[in-house]
């Protein structure tokens, strides 16, 4: 794919120009309306201060888009160079894949033996996961979401949730676009929206009885908005291959327009 490097600036003032022009059009053919008449102060006031209008609006919209840009940039920024966090996606999310989740979810039900989870006592509890495990070092290995309490791992996956959780309170707020984010930290909430462990996580955090708040409190459910981000980045996908099947069929259809074209103008060439 080709993409065409964009010229914010030059696009910007001419943006400036036609919005300007279009709003002294505007108001001329106010002036010419017959039977509308204004005072001539009035009148050359409005030509003065109705563009300079337009143009602070204009500004607003483009540092709007400036500092939504700088918000990513930080974002990404401090992702990368935070070594927790970003050892903390590759070890507890990026490397743990579906299949060997699975491979967990057996050894837990196992485990379990028919019961619905560990006491406070038992956790964390790794041990009935060796078999499957990577690493032993600790805050690298694949947990269960009802074993990992109070352990290495679930610290350092939460603090990568808390992360991602303030993304998702930014775009709840309109602070930043979907669009901002997939186009800066798409890879990385893909594999997040795409793992078991981390639906199964959040779902755990969701479950009644792992609820470690009483009503009391007033805290909210954990990772609401990072739920809202997962959630616009699947519906951005969706659109977006709605958009491309779209345009695929499209391309079909001309190809297919072109293909009958050509055969007519060449029977009537051979018909001659």
């Amino acid at each position: 794919m080709n993409l065409k490097k964009p010229s914010i600036s030059r696009a910007y003032v001419l943006w400036t120009i036609a919005a300007t022009l279009v709003v002294e059009v505007v108001l001329a053919s106010v002036f010419l309306i017959p039977g509308i008449t204004f005072d001539n102060k009035l009148g050359i006031s409005l030509f003065a201060t109705v563009p300079a209008f337009v143009i602070t609006i204009i500004q607003i919209i483009r540092t709007q888009q400036i500092q939504r840009a700088a918000y990513m940039k930080d974002f990404l920024t401090e992702f990368q160079k935070n070594s927790e966090l970003y050892s903390t996606y590759h070890d507890l999310v990026y490397r743990y894949r579906d299949q060997i989740f699975e491979k967990v979810e057996a050894a837990a039900k196992e485990h379990l033996n028919g019961r619905t989870a560990l006491t406070a006592d038992e956790k964390p509890e790794f041990n009935c996961l060796s078999h499957v495990q990577k690493s032993t070092e600790e805050g690298k290995r694949f947990f269960h979401p009802l074993f990992f309490q109070f352990s290495p791992e679930e610290k350092k996956l939460d603090g990568l949730l808390d992360y991602f959780n303030t993304i998702g309170f930014y775009l709840y707020q309109g602070m930043v676009r979907i669009e901002d984010v997939v186009a800066v930290l798409g890879d990385y909430l893909a594999v997040l929206a795409d793992r078991k462990i981390v639906d199964a996580y959040l779902a755990t955090c969701d479950d009644p009885t792992q609820w470690k708040y009483d009503d009391t409190v007033g805290a909210t459910t954990p990772y609401r908005h990072l739920r809202f981000l997962l959630e616009s980045y699947q519906e951005y996908n969706f659109n977006a291959y709605r958009r491309r099947k779209r345009k695929e069929l499209l391309d079909v259809t001309e190809r297919m327009r072109r293909q009958v074209e050509q055969r007519k103008a060449q029977s009537r060439v051979a018909g001659r």
